[in-house]
């Protein structure tokens, strides 16, 4: 294992962790998967904006998610 991970530039820590993250993904082990740990992380944010949005319409010219353009008002 000590090999491996200095063949890969990382530590042998961090290759348990990335090891143990795989067994959690593929289903072998129980545990949080990389696309549940992705969604506990993006719906408070996405809540967060929708509150914004709900409480005040015209603070929405203000609150932008990543890609997202401002346009010119007429």
């Amino acid at each position: 294992m000590a090999e491996i991970a200095r063949d890969l530039g990382v530590s042998e820590s961090g290759l348990r962790r990335w090891m143990a993250q795989s067994d959690v993904d593929e289903g072998k082990v129980e545990g949080i998967t990389r696309d549940e740990r992705a969604e506990l992380v993006r719906l408070p944010r996405e809540n967060r904006v929708q509150a914004i949005e709900y409480r005040d319409p015209e603070t929405r010219v203000g609150v932008f998610r990543a890609g997202d353009r401002m346009t010119q008002r007429g």
